[in-house]
């Protein structure tokens, strides 16, 4: 999953974000934060849909995460306007 905003100061990062998701084959959903992006999920949308979830689905996607899968990946433009990765090397599909 990949999860950012479409706006920073002014900047639409669509095409980014889009091209970050086609580039990754592990991404297989995009969530975007502050406005509407054909391809992707609203986060108020992705956060409801997690109500439609029953209790013994989330256990059983509880008891497929081991202690070593990939939790968070860090992606900053920084200076250079360009994304750079900060991860661990375990990264498995979601």
């Amino acid at each position: 999953m990949l999860i950012g905003f479409r706006h920073i100061h002014e900047r639409d990062y669509a095409d980014d974000l889009l091209a970050m998701k086609a580039e990754v084959g592990s991404v297989r959903k995009l969530v975007v934060l502050d406005a509407p992006l054909e391809g992707a999920v609203m986060a108020s949308d992705f956060l409801n849909a997690g109500d439609k979830i029953s209790d013994d689905e989330l256990e059983a996607a509880r008891a497929r995460v081991a202690i070593d899968d990939t939790a968070v990946l860090i992606f900053t433009s920084g200076t250079t306007g360009r994304p750079k990765a900060s991860h661990g090397h375990n990264i498995a599909p979601c």
